[in-house]
């Protein structure tokens, strides 16, 4: 629980500085709509929820600054524990054994009136240590917190008791009168109502209506309860009680503005007197999910002098906050792998010291074996230890949890799995597991950066010519990982298939460096990957080498003068040159002797798409899902033309037409028979947002002869269209075939499959 305060904390500190930022920016947005000080708030609301950072080349906060507080506090903590523990050395530095014996003597103290707890536990004797004070603080905030969430409740009890007399407002969709209120406001968060008072005159509910449907189309309701839960989580800033405020008056004065530009005539006096006459009543305490807004006095003031805004200020309002949005949101890019320029993460240069990470042994990652010095790594199994006592011979000892108490290393092996464990006092806190099944490699690494330790996972996966790299950097905070940097990167050397897509040579290269230099920081813990150890160990340290560039028969040659970026791309002109693409031959019609009924289905849900393909390329079909009280439903028809021949088993064609036949317009709602629909699109025959395709929109036709066991074949490396199918093979030679028409759409990568052939 202290570590979920202290990440509190954390993104407290770093939301008040965006918080002041807002204030700033909503100074310079006075002339603009309301709506865009408003909008500012989502990046406000973004860092108190939200643990995950992201980076962009616009952010304001710097990289690594939420976890600054964190770190801060348990530097202090640890030096708290060593004044426990011994005097400073002759450096000045606290002198915190950690030797295993150190720490049994410790444990035996106990009974002799001595040390009483482990490390952290004697530093939280104090009261006055940080320990003692952090507990303090944890658990005045957990009160504070679940005060707040009481609060929450009795208030909507109590507002939900005095509208038990409430009565629908006919001829209006969840609207109702109520005869203990003074003022409108909307309850609800999935099904909102509005609550009228009953004696507000009908001529006045047209404005008062529109302004209540404008919250409930923004999705008002649910943003404020967002907003109420990071004030019950931030309580104790100031700041977000502020933020709270003005961005509930920025709220109510934007559905203002909205009314009188939407009535489509003056109504500023009209409104105005309406909202004066609600704000002389006695007001009812409605708390914070049920909304209305009791400053009605500033609002007054606001519609009486409001003008719409000329285009060019709503055009630079917009651009001012989407641009601030992003830099309020996102962390400044910061490297902090070592070489190429890359720093650590005190923003120094990341290159190694000279005396490196030292392992058990006392060399700098490695060891000898053989008389050779080999990457460090685990090659037998472990043998059950108890107690604390030292890592196994060849693992070093660790801080991972960053809370200066030495983990000790437990390897052990059953079968073709491999675990291994991290024990505190004798106390696993974190394990990591691999497999020598080549689906499941994985390999784990020591990194030490600017002194601390962390834990470096990489796994690089290769089938059909499609790679995908991803690699994450992390420490433990009491056991559960922490991501400090990450980052992925896919590409395909399928070059002459029709569904070929990225391969960028200078992306893959920066990954490699990136990686590589985190790797010169590191000590290898074990490592299941086949062919990445293979090219540990002809490299002779750990280092990616991109090993099957050196595997390509004659067809492509690494030139050792040139940089991995050169290399890639003289590989990348290599392969296109090889790699012969099919000569499309024109058909008339498809290779279909009957109407094929296919269908685009979840396997698992409701969600499913039919589709009955004609051999001259028309098709019609219907897309039906349900969630609850509610069906979604898309019907349509089309046709596909410039059939192509490409293999035996595979055909080209685009998409001509597609006719949308609900009789509704996308994202209408009705209701029919008691049941209530909404149109969607056709899924399966949509683009990457979702949209429904456009003409021209390039598909494949496979028959069920259609194979993919080696490149060449048509569905080699078309992983995305295959592997999705409930019903997929797995091509291991030319007899494995796909059994079925297959329909693929290139935009996105998935399609349709008939039942059978």
């Amino acid at each position: 629980m202290r570590g979920l305060f202290l990440m509190v904390l954390s993104m407290s500190g770093t939301a008040s500085l965006v918080i002041l930022l807002v204030l700033l920016l909503r100074m310079f947005l006075r002339k603009a709509p309301r709506v865009f000080s408003y909008a500012l708030w989502a990046a406000v609301l973004f860092r108190l929820l939200c643990p995950i950072t992201f980076e962009s080349p616009v952010g304001i906060i710097p990289s690594g600054m939420p976890v600054l507080l964190e770190r801060r506090l348990e530097v202090t903590d640890r030096l708290r524990v060593a004044d426990h523990l011994g005097a400073p050395d002759s450096s000045g530095a606290a002198n915190i054994s950690s030797d295993p014996d150190t720490l049994v003597v410790a444990e035996q103290a106990a009974d002799t009136g001595g040390i009483t707890d482990s490390l952290e536990g004697r530093a939280a004797q104090s009261a006055t240590s940080p320990a003692g004070l952090l507990a303090i603080a944890t658990a005045v905030w957990l009160c504070g917190a679940t005060g707040l969430l009481l609060y929450s409740l009795i208030s909507l009890l109590q507002l939900q008791r005095r509208l038990l007399g409430a009565t629908p407002l006919a001829g209006e969709r969840q609207v109702w009168l109520a005869d203990h209120i003074s003022s409108p406001f909307v309850l609800g968060l999935f099904r909102p109502r509005i609550f009228l008072p009953s004696n507000l005159p009908k001529e006045e509910r047209e404005y008062i209506l529109f302004h209540e449907r404008t919250h409930i189309r923004r999705l008002d309701p649910c943003l404020r309860a967002l907003a109420w839960l990071a004030v019950v989580i931030h309580w104790f800033n100031p700041l977000v009680w502020l933020a709270f405020y003005l961005a509930g008056r920025d709220m109510e004065i934007s559905c203002d503005e909205a009314v009188l530009r939407n009535i489509g005539r003056d109504i500023r006096a009209d409104y105005s007197s309406t909202l004066l006459r609600l704000s002389t009543g006695k007001r009812l305490p409605i708390g914070p999910l049920a909304f209305g807004d009791s400053r009605l006095q500033s609002r007054i003031k606001h519609v009486l002098h409001y003008k719409k805004p000329a285009l060019w200020v709503i055009n630079l309002a917009l651009i001012t906050v989407l641009a601030a949005g992003t830099a309020l949101a996102t962390d400044r890019n910061a490297k902090m792998a070592g070489g190429s320029g890359r720093t650590g993460l005190d923003g120094q240069s990341g290159k190694p010291e000279q005396s490196g990470q030292l392992g058990q042994d006392g060399q700098n990652g490695q060891h000898e074996q053989n008389g050779q010095s080999q990457a460090l790594r685990p090659s037998t199994p472990a043998s059950p230890n108890t107690g604390d006592t030292p890592s196994e011979k060849g693992l070093p000892e660790t801080d991972v949890n960053h809370n200066g108490i030495p983990e000790t290393l437990r390897l052990s092996e059953t079968g073709n799995e491999l675990s291994l464990d991290f024990q505190e006092n004798g106390t696993k806190i974190w394990s990591a597991w691999g497999s020598r099944a080549p689906s499941e490699w994985n390999a784990l690494f020591l990194c030490t950066l600017d002194g601390e330790d962390y834990l470096l996972r990489y796994r690089p996966t290769m089938y059909q010519g499609n790679f995908s790299y991803h690699y994450e950097l992390f420490f433990l905070k009491d056991g559960v990982e922490t991501t400090v940097q990450q980052k992925s990167i896919s590409f395909d050397t399928n070059f002459s298939a029709p569904f070929h897509g990225t391969f960028d040579p200078i992306a893959i290269s920066t990954f490699v460096d990136e990686l590589n230099g985190l790797l010169a920081h590191s000590v290898q813990l074990f490592n299941t990957h086949a062919d990445l150890q293979a090219a540990f160990d002809q490299a002779g340290t750990l280092a990616e080498t991109l090993w099957w560039l050196d595997d390509l028969d004659g067809t492509f040659t690494r030139d050792s003068s040139k940089t991995m970026s050169e290399n890639l791309q003289d590989f990348q002109t290599a392969m296109t040159l090889t790699q012969t693409p099919a000569v499309p031959v024109k058909t008339d019609s498809l290779p279909l002797s009957h109407p094929v009924e296919m269908e685009f289905l979840s396997g698992a849900g409701a969600w499913r798409t039919t589709l009955t393909l004609n051999p001259d390329g028309s098709f019609a079909g219907e897309y039906t899902d349900s969630d609850a009280d509610v069906q979604y439903i898309c019907r349509f028809h089309g046709s596909f033309g410039d059939f192509a021949r490409l293999t035996d088993a595979s055909w080209s064609l685009t998409l001509k037409e597609l006719v949308l036949d609900t009789g509704h317009p996308l994202g209408e709602e009705w209701r029919e028979n008691g049941i209530r629909y909404i149109s969607s699109g056709p899924y399966g025959l949509d683009g990457p947002d979702g949209a429904p395709l456009v003409p021209g929109s390039a598909f494949l036709l496979y028959t069920p002869e259609a194979t993919g066991y080696a490149p060449g074949t048509e569905l080699y490396g078309a992983l995305q269209f295959w592997t999705w199918w409930p019903g997929r093979r797995q091509f291991i030679d030319a007899r494995d075939q796909l059994g079925c028409y297959g329909l693929h759409n290139l935009a996105t990568g998935y399609g349709f499959f008939s039942p059978d052939a």
